[in-house]
This record gives structure tokens, C-alpha cells and sequence, in this order.
């Protein structure tokens, strides 16, 4: 065993115990180091996702229109049940099938004097058509092999995409 003398024990302690504050010091520096530069990606990361809006999706902005025109036919004063099924015929025209009580109302409305509704329903699905899962250009390579409709009720909206079969 290897013996320290006294007066060499009194200088090595306060050396050594100097370099372990110098190291401790400098490890607590690199963590807060670490620690800032992480809470400032953090922030920046947080910045930019608010900075950059919201990608609307397509059951996103058919829900949020779906909402809206409930408020506008409640405006109107429908208040019954009813599920609207919207759809463009091959030539682009729209067709709106309107199921309930107030079903003739909701068609008048819908192609009324005002037809910005109409309007927003045609962009809808027109974009519902590109996006389906059948492709945007399943209809071109034969009209009648996809049906792609807007289904809004007075309690939910979805897409219907479903493959025609031609007989």
C-alpha cells in the first residue's frame, strides 16, 4: 500500500478538490449550455409550427363547411334531420340529393338565388373526386368506373368513394 506523506496529503487535497469544482463547473456549464440551446430549438420549433397554417385536409374543410351549413340552414329555419348526397355528373354538372322532412327547402335553398353554397360544394367535390383513392383520373379512363359523392346530414359529413360497376 502506498503511504502519502502529510505535507504532501495537505498540498494533493486542495489541488484535487480544486480540480473537481473546475470539472464540475464546466459539466454544469455544458448542461446548462445544452439545456438552453435545446429550450431555444424548442421555442423555434414551437415558432415555426405556428407560424406555418394548418394544412386543411379534405375531411377537415368538408367538416368545417359542414358546420357552417347547418348554422345557415338553421338560419333558414330548418331544423329537422336530413342527409344532403352531392355529386358532379360526368359533365361537371352538380346534383344534389336531399333526404327528410325538409328535403324540398334544403334543394331550393341550395340552388336558390344565392348559390355560394352551391359553389363551395362544387370545389368540394371536385377535389374529393381528384383525391379519391381510385385516382383523379379514373373517371377519364372510363366515366362510370367511380362514384365519388359528399354525404353531409344534420349530424355528421363524409366522403363516399366507391367503384361503379358497369353492367
Amino acid at each position: 500500500m502506498l503511504q502519502l506523506s502529510p505535507f504532501l496529503a495537505s498540498i494533493a487535497a486542495p489541488v484535487a478538490s480544486k480540480a473537481v469544482q473546475v470539472v464540475a463547473h464546466a459539466a454544469h456549464q455544458t448542461g446548462q449550455s445544452f439545456l438552453k440551446t435545446f429550450a431555444q430549438l424548442g421555442e423555434q420549433t414551437a415558432d415555426a409550427a405556428r407560424a406555418v397554417p394548418e394544412a386543411q385536409t379534405l375531411p377537415s374543410e368538408l367538416a368545417s363547411f359542414s358546420k357552417q351549413f347547418r348554422n345557415w340552414l338553421g338560419q333558414q329555419g330548418v331544423d329537422s334531420p336530413y342527409e344532403l348526397q352531392f355529386h358532379l355528373a360526368k359533365n361537371g354538372d352538380p346534383i344534389a340529393n336531399v333526404v327528410g322532412t325538409d328535403s324540398e327547402k334544403i334543394a331550393d335553398l341550395l340552388y336558390g338565388d344565392d348559390n355560394s353554397w352551391l359553389q363551395r360544394l362544387t370545389s368540394l367535390a371536385s377535389r374529393a373526386r381528384d383525391e379519391s383513392p381510385l385516382g383523379p383520373h379514373a373517371g377519364a379512363m372510363n366515366p362510370s368506373s367511380s362514384n365519388v359523392k359528399l354525404s353531409i346530414s344534420s349530424e355528421d359529413a363524409y366522403v363516399l368513394s366507391q367503384p361503379v360497376h358497369a353492367n
